[in-house]
């Protein structure tokens, strides 16, 4: 039997294709950076799964400049990308055959 395990999540408007990242950790070890696609006003899905190693805590990076009054966004005209989450899809350990 194999265990999987996955996480994902949407991203909101990711302008910059570096500027949104999920890093995964099992305990202190890195399992890998993975990038959010770009899509100006629109919506980027980001999900991954491992096969034989266990998320243990996962890292966020959304753009880069904080929501705050007064920041612009590059769409609209600004020079950071702001960037928001919504839907968060993980999935249990879970062994198949």
């Amino acid at each position: 039997m194999q265990a999987l395990y996955g996480f994902g999540v949407i991203f909101s408007d990711v302008d910059d294709a570096n500027s949104s990242t999920l890093e995964f950790f099992n305990g202190n070890k890195s399992l890998g950076v993975f990038k959010a696609k770009a899509a100006a006003q629109k919506f980027s899905f980001l999900g991954v799964y491992f096969q034989y190693e266990k998320i243990t805590r996962v890292k966020f990076t959304t753009g880069n400049g904080a929501l705050a009054a007064g920041t612009k966004d590059i769409s609209d005209g600004g020079s950071k990308d702001l960037v928001v989450l919504d839907d968060f899809f993980y999935n249990e350990p879970n062994s198949i055959q």
